[in-house]
């Protein structure tokens, strides 16, 4: 049997990469989840929703990143598999073009990666 599995469109770029995510891989495993979550947050702005929510008693002249910029990477964290967030301090040394999965967490919360 011929399956034909058309590709999931409108996923934004990435590092002014085209993303396409098809879902014909068969046994094959990708961090696509962790991209899809990227893209959903990117457009409906979960991250930001939560933080109004939240009091941030911290000095405003000393914030490096926002609660908006911390919910959003400990969502992606815990998409990409890093749920107990033990390992965030590692996770950010890493280079994100030796890991690809690395990009997509750090979007938007490390200064360097802004858009």
């Amino acid at each position: 049997m011929n399956d034909l599995t058309l590709p999931l469109s409108g996923l934004s770029s990435v590092g002014g990469k085209a993303v396409v995510a098809r879902f014909d891989g068969g046994m094959l495993s990708s961090n696509g989840g962790v991209l899809a979550l990227a893209e959903v947050e990117k457009r409906l702005r979960v991250a930001d929703r939560l933080a109004r929510c939240i009091d941030d008693p911290r000095c405003p002249d000393q914030i490096v990143h926002s609660v908006a910029d911390m919910i959003g990477f400990r969502m992606k964290m815990i998409a990409a598999g890093y749920e107990d967030g033990n390992d965030a301090n590692r996770l950010a040394a890493i280079r994100p073009s030796r890991w690809p999965r690395m990009r997509c967490l750090r979007v938007g919360i490390w200064p360097h990666s802004r858009r």
